[in-house]
């Protein structure tokens, strides 16, 4: 980092010595090449830089994003610095962040961490450069900073910007712990933890002997699901001397540290300031870590611990940056992020890239993320516990020219589990009989598309006689989304559902209600089947449509006949809801129809038909008898 930054600034110089214009010449051009990518990766948050050790980037319980950050002028002291509180203008994806409570800055800062807790209040470590590591909160509902507490003394102030000193980490109860770089008694630096809630008693965690011109550097934390806190470290001599070593130590809920491990990649680790090592924890469990090979130099360093060891057989296509950070992808996979290729391997790479590896998949390619001259020193919002919001994917990182800039990028998850379906878009109300385009989506359990989805889907609905679609089998050309057509033919309140054939528990539904069609036919009931000559009998008719549902938008005029020309009829009348009353009187022995015909349109009839019989006295019973 130390080369790369002249590199930068003896460039930047000339530029402004001979060529006046040429700075804003650059700017535009970075500007317009980004053009292409979202917004929301490059969103402006004000003066300040990241580092990847630490995390710098948290999102509340009510969905707004903060950004602690230290501020630096020039390099590599910073002088006059100060860490600043940013806060987005809105809840999800910020469009500007303001500086909150500028008037308590903590100042002459090194660098810094902060964490969440499940009351929104940021725990917020840094090292200064009067020798102290130092605590304070921050409370997000008041947007102002509590008093500072110093915790500890760390011998250390000739550190440079990029010496990643500090880091911070919540626990399920909200207790802060914190481990930093402080010079012990041998005038070494070593790495030493502590927490609130043992009063911040500080203890050397480092314990592997260091040999002539050796040292610790770059702590990091992250939690396990059953509270088991992980430290990893850096050890080695100087800045890109190919002699370095990832340590890991973990910390029991009891307080009990296991021995110290040591990644055994064959390449190395180089050491450097632009080496993390960065940690990240998933929610099963698994811990990872990536840092750089000391041969080749610089390039990417993947390794994993599932619960049974720490492994290095599934590493991501070769590629040399600085400081790779990892973060989380919402569904369990992770990103490892970095700027481009450095040319030479210690000189400056333009743009920021990641690679992006899903929990049971392999590793994507090397996809550009942000276009500019930004420092590969991203720093990603990942936490165990308190960490709203998981489906979005937060970061924050700085353009390398000075004054430093810090920038943040916000995206969705790409999630890769469906969870559920969703059904949608179904017209509601539809009139019965009329076909409907909809849409399946397969969603994860937070509502995020998962358009790696490929599984195949079953149609089902309360309507007896829809119209569905067979089976079907998405596609990756489908991205988790497929359009329907399906037909609902009974009135009223029905629902279309989908479920996945392999897995049931993947459904979901939509309710639509179902208006009649037209009337097609008029039904008549409740005539006797027998009725004696000469006597009324009442009957209903009702408008259906051809699916049987009562057309109770008919609005045309009946008009009444019979086989029986004796017959007494009702008048010409209307239906009122669908259905009438009427009654009719047959005088004519025998099997006899009663119709029912729309004036307008013929073809809208129905009919009945009963017989006819005519009573009259024998000796001592009346007799009825039809015709013949």
């Amino acid at each position: 980092m130390l080369k790369l930054r002249l590199t930068v600034l003896l460039s930047l110089t000339i530029a402004q010595v001979t060529v006046g214009s040429l700075i804003a010449t650059l700017v535009v051009s970075n500007v317009a090449a980004a053009a292409s990518l979202p917004a929301s990766h490059t969103i402006l948050a004000g003066p300040g830089y990241t580092d990847v050790s630490p995390h710098q980037i948290v999102r509340t319980g009510s969905n707004i994003l903060y950004t602690i950050a230290p501020t630096c002028d020039a390099y590599p002291s910073c002088p006059g610095n100060s860490l600043r509180v940013y806060r987005a203008d809105q809840s999800g994806t910020p469009a500007s962040f303001s500086e909150q409570d500028a008037a308590h800055r903590p100042t002459d800062v090194g660098s810094s961490a902060i964490a969440l807790d499940g009351t929104d209040t940021i725990h917020v470590l840094w090292n200064d450069r009067t020798g102290m590591v130092n605590y304070r909160t921050f409370d997000t509902t008041a947007n102002r900073w509590s008093a500072t507490t110093a915790i500890a003394t760390t011998n250390w102030t000739d550190f440079g910007q990029g010496d990643e000193g500090v880091a911070l980490a919540v626990d399920g109860n909200g207790t802060p712990h914190a481990a930093w770089s402080a010079k012990a008694a041998d005038g070494v630096l070593h790495i030493f933890y502590a927490n609130r809630a043992a009063n911040w008693i500080p203890r050397q965690i480092d314990d592997v002997p260091l040999t002539t011109n050796r040292r610790t550097l770059h702590p990091t934390l992250a939690f396990k699901p059953d509270s088991t806190l992980l430290l990893a470290w850096l050890e080695g001599t100087f800045n890109y001397v190919p002699d370095g070593t990832i340590h890991i130590r973990a910390r029991s809920p009891a307080d009990t540290w296991s021995a110290t491990q040591t990644i055994a990649d064959p390449d190395g680790a180089m050491t450097t300031i632009d080496n993390g090592p960065s940690l990240l924890v998933t929610p099963d469990g698994t811990a990872h870590l990536a840092f750089l090979a000391a041969n080749p130099p610089d390039q990417i360093r993947y390794w994993y611990d599932p619960g049974t060891g720490w492994l290095g057989d599934r590493q991501p296509p070769n590629q040399i940056t600085h400081d790779p950070s990892l973060g989380p992808d919402g569904a369990g996979g992770i990103f490892i992020y970095g700027h481009g290729t450095p040319v030479p391997f210690d000189g400056h790479g333009d743009n920021l890239y990641s690679f992006h590896k899903p929990a049971a998949g392999a590793w994507g390619p090397w996809t550009l993320y942000a276009t500019g001259s930004f420092d590969s020193s991203v720093s990603t919002r990942s936490a165990q516990f308190f960490h709203p919001f998981p489906q979005t994917l937060d970061l924050a990182f700085w353009g390398d020219a000075y004054p430093n800039t810090l920038y943040v990028g916000t995206d969705t998850a790409i999630s890769t589990t469906a969870a559920r379906l969703a059904v949608a878009g179904f017209p509601s109300p539809t009139t019965a009989g009329t076909s409907q385009s909809f849409t399946v989506m397969a969603q994860d359990g937070s509502g995020n598309p998962v358009p790696t989805y490929t599984g195949t889907i079953h149609f089902a609905s309360t309507d007896l006689l829809a119209t569905l679609p067979n089976d079907y089998m998405f596609t990756g050309a489908d991205a988790g989304t497929h359009t329907f057509t399906a037909t609902l033919a009974t009135a009223g309140a029905q629902s279309v559902a989908a479920s996945d054939t392999a897995n049931t528990l993947i459904t979901g539904s939509i309710s639509v209600t179902v208006s009649p069609a037209a009337a097609a036919r008029f039904v008549i009931a409740g005539f006797p089947t027998t009725i004696s000559s000469s006597r009324s009998g009442s009957f209903t008719v009702t408008a259906e449509d051809v699916f049987g549902n009562t057309a109770v938008g008919y609005a045309g005029m009946i008009h009444f006949t019979s086989s029986d020309a004796q017959a007494l009829l009702p008048a010409d009348g209307g239906l009122i809801g669908g259905t009438g009353m009427f009654a009719a009187t047959l005088r004519t022995a025998g099997s006899q129809s009663l119709t029912a015909r729309d004036i307008a349109v013929p073809s809208i009839t129905g009919s009945a038909t009963s017989t006819v019989v005519i009573c009259g006295p024998t000796r001592k019973l009346v007799r009825c008898y039809a015709a013949g």
